[in-house]
C-alpha cells in the first residue's frame, strides 16, 4: 500500500506530537500525483480544523490527487507549487508571532 493521509487511522484525530496544544493548527498538502489517495484524509483533516493546500492544476505533472481533494470540498486554498511553501511558512509565523 502506497503511503496515503487515508491509511490512517484519524478519527478520533489525536496528534502524537508532545508540543501539541489548543493554539497549534495542523497544515496538510496535498501535491501531484495520480488517483484519488489522500482525498478522504484531506477532508477529514480539513473537519477537523487543518488549514489544507493542494497543488494546483497549471503546476501539477499528474493532477489526479489534488483534483479529488479539490471535488470533495477537503481544500482551503489552491496553489502554485513555488507558493504553497511560503504561504505556509508565512502562517506558521503568524502563529508563532
Amino acid at each position: 500500500m502506497p503511503p496515503s493521509i487515508d491509511s490512517l487511522d484519524l478519527p478520533p484525530f489525536k496528534p502524537r506530537f508532545p508540543w501539541w496544544g489548543p493554539d497549534l493548527q495542523t497544515i496538510a498538502v496535498l501535491l501531484t500525483g495520480m488517483g484519488m489517495d489522500g482525498a478522504r484524509g484531506m477532508l477529514n483533516l480539513r473537519q477537523k480544523g487543518a488549514v489544507t493546500y493542494a497543488q494546483d492544476e497549471r503546476s501539477c505533472v499528474v493532477f489526479g490527487m489534488p483534483r479529488a481533494a479539490i471535488e470533495l470540498n477537503a481544500v482551503d486554498e489552491i496553489q502554485d507549487l513555488v507558493k504553497i511553501a511560503p504561504s505556509v511558512l508565512g502562517r506558521l509565523a503568524a502563529v508563532s508571532a
